[in-house]
């Protein structure tokens, strides 16, 4: 390991942890059909909505917000859930 920076100090931690979507939370290989099928929407249609290209980057490069990103997904699952408030 290097020396800390010059007139900065040993720094108060030992390391650094960055989760980006998956490396430290992993869905098991059923997760999101398993979740389809408790909630009723059509099957693949959590991993549909949630990971659409356009609503997934703005995610995680921090263009939206965890509350937009959820509102969001909660409008995209509106026609096979019957609505955005049963969705969330």
């Amino acid at each position: 390991m290097g020396s800390p920076v010059v007139g900065m100090g040993t720094p108060p931690y030992d390391a650094v942890l960055c989760d980006y979507d998956g490396v430290v939370n992993l869905w098991g290989p059923d997760g999101m059909t398993a979740l389809d099928r408790s909630w009723g929407p059509v099957e693949r249609s959590l991993a549909a909505v949630a990971f659409e290209a356009g609503l997934l980057e703005a995610a995680v490069t921090g263009h939206l917000s965890d509350e937009q990103w959820r509102r969001r997904f909660a409008e995209g699952l509106a026609p096979v859930c019957g609505s955005a408030g049963r969705a969330s």
